[in-house]
């Protein structure tokens, strides 16, 4: 490929990503907020699963909004999903009991943020940049975990808490101690000490995994049927087929790029274009 011709396909990858990253979700959040987007949205997948709101716990209802200081907790053989400004999402498996602390939604696609106080059970949680979030954590009594754009369980056992970093990385903190855990590791949390380990892969763990590639993808399909005159103006302004289009997505979404670095990509290229 020449150097025009390779410069053109990282611009025009550029323009693309930008378009549906930035303007789409951009009216997606922002202008058609009022009709859809919402910060925090349950789904249930199975069993008993309960909202606590003003003092009083609720059955819960599929896609019911949540609010700051919502509570939400899941029976025996039951499970949930909150789904975070429609691109992050954390699970719960059974009995499973957190609160949502803080809840911000700032509008701009960059300082989102969510705090779950996590009071039993164990959690799943996907967050990606494309979001807006800024800061995402999980509290517990003894030990917090904090990241953004990672994949992560939380656990919460009879006397110790272990978080195992999936994707990513995540700081925790308990007792005075931080500990940032790459990928593939684990901090056991027990008498305000951290032990590092391998992080152990059980058939939740590879549960959430499956369940994560499948919830990428929809967000793909998403972007995709939502923005389609977008993207058809952009495969014809800049002669993209539909197999760049998906790829061009794949990499927004799979690369965990939010909205600051698809930024810094367009003011790159844009100062370095003819």
């Amino acid at each position: 490929m020449g150097k025009l011709a390779s410069k053109k396909a990282i611009i025009a990858l550029v323009i693309v990503i930008a378009i549906i990253a930035i303007a789409g979700l951009a009216y997606y959040f922002i202008l058609a907020k009022p009709f859809s987007a919402v910060p925090a949205k349950l789904s249930l997948s199975q069993g008993n699963v309960q909202v606590l709101r003003n003092n009083s716990w609720q059955n819960a209802v599929e896609g019911m909004q949540l609010f700051e200081k919502d509570s939400v907790k899941t029976g025996s053989d039951s499970k949930a999903s909150i789904l975070l400004f429609e691109a992050s999402i954390v699970r719960l498996n059974e009995n499973t009991e957190i609160e949502i602390s803080k809840l911000v939604d700032a509008g701009d696609l960059k300082n989102n943020s969510a705090t779950l106080a996590q009071k039993a059970g164990r959690t799943w949680s996907k967050v990606l940049k494309i979001s807006g979030v800024k800061e995402y954590a999980i509290e517990s009594p003894t030990a917090i975990a904090a990241v953004r754009g990672t994949a992560f369980d939380f656990w919460i056992q009879a006397a110790r808490v272990i978080v195992g970093i999936a994707e990513g990385r995540v700081l925790v903190k308990a007792g005075g101690i931080e500990e940032l855990l790459e990928e593939g590791k684990q901090a056991v949390v027990e008498n305000g000490a951290i032990r590092i380990e391998d992080f152990v892969e059980d058939s939740w763990v590879l549960e959430n995994k499956q369940a994560d590639e499948a919830f990428e993808q929809e967000l793909k399909q998403k972007l995709k049927e939502r923005f389609a005159t977008l993207i058809g103006i952009a495969k014809a302004q800049y002669g993209l087929s539909d197999e760049q289009i998906d790829s061009y997505i794949e990499q927004a979404i799979s690369q965990n790029l939010g909205i600051e670095d698809l930024e810094k990509a367009m003011s790159s290229q844009g100062a370095s274009m003819p």
